[in-house]
């Protein structure tokens, strides 16, 4: 009995350094094997199936274990049942890895898939705000689109040649004075509002000279200047909100 305890924990003490751990059954399954094998290349051979590598510390182990292990024809039936023994437990540990490695893909699934769901959220609201932003671009340049089209209707009716003998009336005359004020007015209205919304900050050399030319076109009833200067203006306008909406995204 002595004997055998010394043999177990020898076997168990040089699968330690072989494998890097030991367990009962895998002692038991090694002895039972061992007791089979016709020669130390035998032993080597059922080791590497078991998985040792082929290697001189795999060949000096074999060597030494079939010194030591005594061999009976009495042995067969515990060899067996060592044998299935260790088969089984070496089945239950992969099952047990391939059980780890699933739970580890359905975390990487759950991750993956918050964070599509999170982009896609992203996305859709980075949509809504972008067309909140055409929408109200849209309005502004319907609104210079109609004021430019009430320009030239002026210009149009103002530099006429008058060819026809005094065939234009004086109440066309005076529409195109009242049109003309009105647009006046209108313009008037657009610069102090703008100006309001530049009281907290200084204008630049180009705005300053912008205001310039817009007085000087009032100043002189000069409807095409009028409508460059408006055009200008509304162009900066344009750039500096969509500078300031590239800021907020």
């Amino acid at each position: 009995m002595g004997s055998e305890s010394n043999l177990n924990t020898w076997v168990s003490d040089k699968l330690m350094t072989l494998l890097g751990y030991s367990q009962p059954t895998v002692v038991q399954y090694i002895i039972g094997l061992t007791k089979q094998a016709k020669s130390p290349a035998d032993v080597v051979g059922k080791l590497v199936e078991f998985g040792l590598s082929s290697s001189a510390e795999t060949s000096a182990f074999a060597e030494d274990i079939f010194a030591r292990v005594p061999r009976k024809e009495s042995g067969l039936n515990l060899y067996q049942k060592q044998e299935r023994e260790a088969a089984m437990l070496v089945k239950k540990q992969k099952t047990y890895s391939l059980l780890d490695a699933d739970d580890e893909d359905d975390n990487d699934g759950d991750t993956s898939s918050a964070h599509v769901i999170s982009k896609s959220r992203k996305a859709d609201s980075h949509k809504k705000r972008f067309r909140k932003k055409v929408l109200s671009q849209e309005d502004e340049d319907d609104e210079v689109i109609a004021q430019e089209g009430q320009v030239r209707r002026v210009k149009r009716r103002t530099c006429s040649p008058d060819d026809d003998d005094g065939s234009e009336s004086e109440e066309e005359r005076l529409r195109d004075q009242r049109e003309r004020e009105q647009l006046e007015q209108n313009i008037r209205e657009r610069d102090t509002a703008a100006t309001r919304k530049l009281t907290d900050r200084k204008l630049t050399r180009k705005e300053e000279e912008e205001a310039i030319r817009r007085s000087n076109a009032l100043e002189r009833n000069d409807l095409e200047d009028l409508r460059k200067v408006s055009r200008q203006e509304y162009l900066k306008k344009r750039e500096q909100k969509k500078l300031e909406e590239i800021k907020t995204i």
